[in-house]
């Protein structure tokens, strides 16, 4: 009996000690816990405002590389109607207020201020005194020199300056005509593509420079605004409205609307800018200049950014060496 009690004593007594143990273990833990937690957040604490540095100087070398993309020039068109019609200010002229567009418009013979079906004298000088500009239309069948004498003193009667952009339509544009508008004062054509000449253009070389133009809704179009955009080019856009057939009505101002809808989210990014024939011609003239500030300022900016993020890291590392990280 005596040895029974000492064995349940002696059974006793290590459960109380294998509890005094754990208790001990679980207690050391959890002092342990307590240090590293406390050590962690002195840690958060000293890191918070070099995070926050850090965070601050990646972003502003993300900003940094779309500023550069920015300086180097951004999409540039000139939307261009193929005509004068008198829609053109009663009907069109106000939508493209609304998005604060300017547009080019298309003199020729048949299409001539105060024509019938045309913009008036009056209309015609008022949207040039708003910005608008315009191209000259030569027609084939009379001979170039008596054409521009004749068609300049029509402009000249009218007390319109003379444009100094030619207008080739679709498939009427030959290289060979280069020589005949720069020695009748002409500094620009506008084409279609003809003889293999890219409708977006790169540069405003030449006595003659070049820029060409796409139809809005016809396929093929939507990829070369693209590639205007992406390569920072230049090209016109043409809105033109057709009737799929005779008897059918086209809205025009929705088809209007729908077009400039196109260019709206790529002006408003700031990915392309809508401009006339002469800032066109400058644009493309800086590209190179503007090409080699943009290469200079992002390299100067990007190695202070860069030191600045390598000495926030090294103040990062330092807190962790600190506390035996």
């Amino acid at each position: 009996m005596v040895n029974g009690m000492i064995k349940k004593i002696a059974i006793g007594l290590v459960v109380v000690l294998a509890v005094a143990i754990v208790a001990t273990f679980t207690w050391k833990e959890m002092e342990k816990e307590k240090i590293n937690k406390q050590i962690s957040d002195q840690i958060e604490q000293e890191l918070a405002p070099y995070n926050l540095e850090k965070e601050k100087i990646q972003t502003d070398l993300e900003q940094l590389e779309i500023n550069y993309d920015r300086e180097l020039g951004k999409g540039t068109v000139v939307i261009l109607f193929p005509d004068i019609s008198e829609k053109i200010y009663t009907e069109f002229y106000p939508i493209l207020n609304e998005y604060g567009y300017k547009a080019a418009l298309t003199v020729s013979q048949e299409q001539f201020p105060g024509k019938e079906g045309c913009l008036t004298a009056e209309q015609f000088q008022e949207l040039l005194n708003a910005g608008w500009n315009y191209c000259i239309q030569w027609h084939e069948d009379v001979p170039l020199e008596k054409w521009v004498f004749n068609f300049k003193n029509s402009l000249r009667s009218m007390r319109i300056s003379a444009s100094n952009i030619m207008y080739f339509p679709s498939g009427m544009y030959q290289q060979k005509y280069d020589r005949a508008l720069e020695a009748f004062g002409f500094k620009a054509a506008v084409h279609h593509g003809e003889e293999g000449r890219p409708v977006v253009e790169m540069s405003g070389e030449g006595n003659v420079w070049h820029l060409g133009v796409a139809k809005m809704g016809e396929e093929g179009t939507q990829e070369l605004l693209e590639k205007a955009i992406l390569e920072k080019g230049a090209m016109a856009l043409s809105i033109e409205f057709d009737q799929e057939e005779e008897t059918e009505e086209v809205d025009e101002e929705d088809i209007l609307y729908s077009r400039l809808n196109t260019l709206e989210p790529h002006t408003k990014s700031e990915r392309l800018q809508i401009v006339g024939f002469a800032d066109v011609k400058a644009y493309l003239n800086d590209k190179e200049t503007r090409a080699v500030s943009a290469e200079e300022n992002r390299r100067v900016k990007k190695e202070e950014l860069e030191n600045a993020l390598a000495e926030v890291q090294k103040q990062i590392d330092d807190v962790y060496v600190k506390y035996g990280k």
